[in-house]
């Protein structure tokens, strides 16, 4: 019988973005601005960053694990331009 995802006791769920209109109701809820730092563990691809900075001018720190996730995270960063303001590191807790 074929080992399933499910007997993989590292296997963290199913990964899906936030909706782009729920990052823009949270961060409008949250009241960020330019003078917040928003970190974000699990970035996927940075999304929450990327719109913290470009919209409200925060500088943002993501977390994540998937290292081709990162590798696109920070290439949005950059094609977005806030290369400044936002980082992304790959790491695993542990």
């Amino acid at each position: 019988m074929a080992s399933s995802f499910k007997d993989d006791p590292d296997y963290l769920g199913p990964i899906s973005a936030t909706p782009q209109k729920m990052v823009e109701t949270m961060l409008s809820m949250a009241g960020v601005t330019s003078t917040d730092v928003v970190f974000d563990l699990g970035c996927n691809d940075a999304r929450v960053l990327v719109t913290a900075a470009s919209t409200a001018g925060a500088r943002g720190v993501g977390v994540e694990i998937d290292e081709a996730a990162v590798n696109k995270a920070r290439a949005k960063v950059r094609r977005r331009i806030v290369f400044a303001r936002v980082a992304v590191l790959v790491s695993v807790a542990g």
